[in-house]
């Protein structure tokens, strides 16, 4: 008896021990949903009929291949339509934004087809104000116009990855968001006087003060011969950006121009004057830099131009027909 106990007793033992309980068996992992990750934002601005067809350039990595039903970019946590997707690729994506509005910018997500969610990336915004005086007659008159300059910018204010290779940067030039434009005031008079072996009396010529707006003049506002304005965008990623920029309103200014002779006759003329930025600076390349997130004040270089009434005469060797002009503009700081 006692060995048939003994005998028992071990096959118990050798048969507790070969078996194991469900969940002490070893299952191979499933494989980890890979984490997408955005390194870097670019916007290619467009400026067609509401600015629609402005373009999100995001720069990655496991964004896998495009599901259309589960692969996801987010702006703000509102999901882009598949119809705003133009390229899904595992390390780039182009979409379509709007580039007014609440989803124009801000936290940027990007979800892949295997439901793994990035990080959030910033696109930020900035609208620097340019301002510009232009004297039109002595430095100790007061004819004259000034403006401001409102250009939109969208992008990155972090670096870019070393060795990303980028679509837009200092050397393609792109446009400033549509909702650009130039403010623009003219006011004051002028004065001249001739004295030479064909004519001798003075001239003065007075502006009413008269204020207007410049557009962006590509898109739904095509540049004419008579108003335009004109912005170029160049990106340094992680520093900032350069721009180069040009305008006219012409004839937009009320302007009546009184000659009076040395015997005393005096003749007077309708003659609207114009806002415009001098042909001098209009290929200077302006630089915004960036301060954290935020674009640094500067201004552009000094230049001596001539007298900006194209009615009022000039004396030659006289210096103050020549007055100094820049471009300045303040500290920006970003949306976000």
């Amino acid at each position: 008896m006692k060995s048939y106990l003994s005998l028992l007793l071990a096959a118990m033992t050798l048969s507790l021990a070969g078996c194991k309980k469900e969940s002490d068996e070893v299952h191979p992992q499933e494989p980890a949903v890979p984490q997408p990750a955005i390194s870097y934002l670019q916007v290619a601005e467009e400026t067609g009929p509401g600015g629609g067809n402005s373009e999100l350039i995001i720069y990655g990595s496991n964004f896998g291949a495009q599901n259309k039903a589960t692969s996801k970019v987010r702006i703000n946590n509102q999901v882009l339509g598949a119809e705003y997707i133009a390229l899904w690729g595992n390390n780039i994506i182009v979409c379509r934004i709007p580039a007014s509005g609440d989803n124009s910018s801000g936290q940027v997500t990007v979800t892949n087809g295997e439901g793994g969610v990035s990080p959030a990336r910033v696109l930020n915004e900035w609208t620097v104000i340019m301002y510009f005086n232009r004297p039109c007659a002595r430095n100790d008159q007061t004819l004259s116009f000034s403006t401001a300059t409102y250009v939109r910018l969208r992008g990155d204010a972090l670096p870019a990855p070393a060795g990303l290779k980028l679509v837009l940067d200092k050397t393609a030039g792109g446009a400033a968001n549509f909702t650009s434009r130039v403010d623009w005031e003219a006011r004051g008079e002028g004065t001249s006087v001739l004295n030479n072996e064909e004519w001798c009396g003075t001239e003065k010529e007075v502006w009413t003060k008269t204020t207007g707006t410049i557009y962006l003049s590509t898109g739904a506002n095509p540049p004419t011969r008579e108003k335009y304005f004109n912005v170029e965008v160049y990106q340094i990623p992680g520093k900032g950006f350069e721009l180069t920029m040009e305008y006219l309103a012409a004839g937009v200014i009320p302007s009546s121009f009184v000659a009076t002779t040395c015997t005393g006759y005096e003749t007077s003329t309708n003659r609207p004057a114009s806002v415009y930025f001098p042909s001098e600076m209009d290929r200077e390349r302006y630089q915004l830099l960036f301060d954290g997130t935020s674009l640094k004040s500067g201004e552009s270089q000094t230049y001596k131009l001539g007298i900006g009434s194209m009615n009022l005469h000039t004396n030659g060797a006289d210096p103050a027909w020549t007055p100094s002009v820049k471009v300045v503009w303040g500290s920006t700081p970003a949306k976000y």
